[in-house]
Protein backbone atom coordinates (compact mmCIF):
# COMPACT_ATOMS: atom_id res chain seq x y z
CA UNK A 1 0.00 0.00 0.00
CA UNK A 2 1.47 3.42 -0.92
CA UNK A 3 2.48 5.78 1.83
CA UNK A 4 -0.55 7.67 3.29
CA UNK A 5 -3.07 5.55 1.37
CA UNK A 6 -4.61 4.12 4.57
CA UNK A 7 -5.47 7.67 5.78
CA UNK A 8 -7.02 8.54 2.43
CA UNK A 9 -9.18 5.42 2.67
CA UNK A 10 -10.26 6.36 6.21
CA UNK A 11 -11.33 9.89 5.19
CA UNK A 12 -13.42 8.49 2.34
CA UNK A 13 -15.56 6.69 4.95
CA UNK A 14 -18.42 9.13 5.95
CA UNK A 15 -18.73 7.68 9.47
CA UNK A 16 -15.02 8.27 10.19
CA UNK A 17 -15.26 11.86 8.85
CA UNK A 18 -18.28 12.61 11.07
CA UNK A 19 -16.47 11.45 14.21
CA UNK A 20 -13.30 13.40 13.38
CA UNK A 21 -15.02 16.72 12.53
CA UNK A 22 -16.51 16.79 16.04
CA UNK A 23 -12.95 17.11 17.38
CA UNK A 24 -12.11 20.40 15.63
CA UNK A 25 -10.41 23.11 17.72
CA UNK A 26 -12.75 25.65 19.34
CA UNK A 27 -11.74 28.45 16.95
CA UNK A 28 -12.60 26.28 13.96
CA UNK A 29 -15.89 25.25 15.54
CA UNK A 30 -16.79 28.91 16.18
CA UNK A 31 -15.90 29.85 12.61
CA UNK A 32 -18.01 27.01 11.29
CA UNK A 33 -20.91 28.12 13.50
CA UNK A 34 -20.69 31.70 12.18
CA UNK A 35 -20.86 30.41 8.64
CA UNK A 36 -24.04 28.47 9.40
CA UNK A 37 -25.88 31.53 10.73
CA UNK A 38 -28.46 33.15 8.46
CA UNK A 39 -27.36 35.99 6.21
CA UNK A 40 -28.76 39.51 5.98
CA UNK A 41 -29.34 41.22 2.62
CA UNK A 42 -27.63 44.60 2.12
CA UNK A 43 -27.68 46.89 -0.94
CA UNK A 44 -24.33 48.08 -2.34
CA UNK A 45 -23.87 51.86 -1.99
CA UNK A 46 -22.36 52.16 -5.48
CA UNK A 47 -24.25 49.83 -7.82
CA UNK A 48 -27.31 48.91 -5.71
CA UNK A 49 -26.71 45.16 -6.02
CA UNK A 50 -28.11 43.21 -3.08
CA UNK A 51 -25.50 41.02 -1.39
CA UNK A 52 -25.72 38.87 1.75
CA UNK A 53 -23.54 39.08 4.84
CA UNK A 54 -23.61 37.02 8.00
CA UNK A 55 -24.36 38.52 11.39
CA UNK A 56 -20.72 38.38 12.51
CA UNK A 57 -19.55 40.53 9.57
CA UNK A 58 -22.44 42.93 10.12
CA UNK A 59 -21.48 43.42 13.79
CA UNK A 60 -17.69 43.55 13.39
CA UNK A 61 -17.28 45.34 10.06
CA UNK A 62 -19.38 47.81 8.13
CA UNK A 63 -20.16 46.10 4.83
CA UNK A 64 -21.21 48.77 2.33
CA UNK A 65 -19.98 47.44 -1.01
CA UNK A 66 -20.68 44.22 -2.91
CA UNK A 67 -17.21 43.93 -4.45
CA UNK A 68 -13.66 45.28 -4.44
CA UNK A 69 -14.33 47.23 -7.65
CA UNK A 70 -17.31 49.04 -6.03
CA UNK A 71 -15.15 49.87 -2.99
CA UNK A 72 -12.42 51.26 -5.28
CA UNK A 73 -15.01 53.30 -7.20
CA UNK A 74 -16.11 54.80 -3.88
CA UNK A 75 -12.49 55.60 -2.93
CA UNK A 76 -12.01 57.52 -6.19
CA UNK A 77 -14.95 59.80 -5.34
CA UNK A 78 -13.47 60.87 -2.00
CA UNK A 79 -11.29 63.90 -2.69
CA UNK A 80 -10.00 66.88 -0.76
CA UNK A 81 -11.26 67.49 2.77
CA UNK A 82 -13.64 64.49 2.59
CA UNK A 83 -10.69 62.10 2.31
CA UNK A 84 -9.56 60.30 5.48
CA UNK A 85 -5.95 60.96 4.38
CA UNK A 86 -6.49 64.76 4.27
CA UNK A 87 -3.57 66.65 5.83
CA UNK A 88 -4.67 70.24 5.42
CA UNK A 89 -4.10 70.48 1.68
CA UNK A 90 -0.38 71.27 1.84
CA UNK A 91 2.38 68.82 0.95
CA UNK A 92 6.12 68.94 0.31
CA UNK A 93 7.35 67.56 -3.00
CA UNK A 94 10.54 65.51 -3.29
CA UNK A 95 12.26 68.37 -5.11
CA UNK A 96 11.64 70.71 -2.14
CA UNK A 97 8.71 72.80 -3.42
CA UNK A 98 5.44 73.14 -1.49
CA UNK A 99 2.20 72.17 -3.22
CA UNK A 100 -1.20 73.38 -2.05
CA UNK A 101 -4.63 71.91 -2.81
CA UNK A 102 -6.63 74.11 -5.19
CA UNK A 103 -9.33 71.97 -6.79
CA UNK A 104 -10.72 74.69 -9.09
CA UNK A 105 -7.33 75.83 -10.41
CA UNK A 106 -6.90 75.28 -14.18
CA UNK A 107 -3.27 74.15 -13.82
CA UNK A 108 -3.92 71.62 -11.06
CA UNK A 109 -4.85 68.35 -12.79
CA UNK A 110 -4.18 66.46 -9.54
CA UNK A 111 -5.81 69.20 -7.48
CA UNK A 112 -2.43 70.49 -6.25
CA UNK A 113 -0.58 73.60 -7.48
CA UNK A 114 2.83 74.96 -6.50
CA UNK A 115 2.29 77.32 -3.58
CA UNK A 116 4.63 80.06 -4.84
CA UNK A 117 2.56 80.27 -8.05
CA UNK A 118 -0.64 80.65 -5.98
CA UNK A 119 0.94 83.46 -3.93
CA UNK A 120 1.95 85.32 -7.09
CA UNK A 121 -1.48 84.75 -8.69
CA UNK A 122 -3.21 86.15 -5.60
CA UNK A 123 -0.97 89.24 -5.76
CA UNK A 124 -1.62 89.80 -9.49
CA UNK A 125 -5.33 88.81 -9.28
CA UNK A 126 -5.00 86.52 -12.32
CA UNK A 127 -3.79 83.06 -13.29
CA UNK A 128 -0.20 82.69 -14.47
CA UNK A 129 0.52 81.46 -17.98
CA UNK A 130 2.62 78.40 -18.74
CA UNK A 131 5.42 80.68 -20.00
CA UNK A 132 5.56 82.62 -16.71
CA UNK A 133 7.87 81.37 -13.95
CA UNK A 134 8.08 82.44 -10.31
CA UNK A 135 11.65 82.76 -9.04
CA UNK A 136 12.70 82.51 -5.38
CA UNK A 137 15.17 85.36 -4.83
CA UNK A 138 16.92 83.72 -1.86
CA UNK A 139 16.86 80.23 -3.48
CA UNK A 140 14.92 78.75 -0.55
CA UNK A 141 12.15 76.76 -2.21
CA UNK A 142 9.88 76.78 0.85
CA UNK A 143 10.10 80.57 1.42
CA UNK A 144 6.95 81.67 -0.39
CA UNK A 145 6.66 85.19 0.99
CA UNK A 146 5.70 87.71 -1.71
CA UNK A 147 8.84 89.78 -1.08
CA UNK A 148 10.95 86.70 -1.89
CA UNK A 149 9.19 85.97 -5.21
CA UNK A 150 9.83 87.45 -8.63
CA UNK A 151 7.77 86.88 -11.79
CA UNK A 152 9.94 86.09 -14.83
CA UNK A 153 9.52 84.77 -18.34
CA UNK A 154 10.77 81.25 -18.98
CA UNK A 155 13.88 82.49 -20.78
CA UNK A 156 14.75 85.01 -18.05
CA UNK A 157 14.35 82.37 -15.37
CA UNK A 158 16.60 79.95 -17.27
CA UNK A 159 19.25 82.67 -17.72
CA UNK A 160 19.25 83.56 -13.99
CA UNK A 161 19.31 79.91 -12.89
CA UNK A 162 22.18 79.05 -15.24
CA UNK A 163 24.22 82.11 -14.14
CA UNK A 164 23.91 81.01 -10.50
CA UNK A 165 24.99 77.47 -11.40
CA UNK A 166 28.00 78.54 -13.45
CA UNK A 167 29.17 81.57 -11.44
CA UNK A 168 28.14 80.59 -7.95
Amino acid sequence: MPRGAHMKAKWQDPEYRATQSAHLPRASQAAAERLRKPTIPIACEICGTVFHVNEYRLNHQSPRFCSKSCHQAHQRTIRGEASPKWQGGVRLRKDGYIEQYAAEHPAGASGYVLQHRLVMEAHLCRYLGTDEHVHHLNDIKTDNRLENLQLLSASEHTRITNMKRWHG
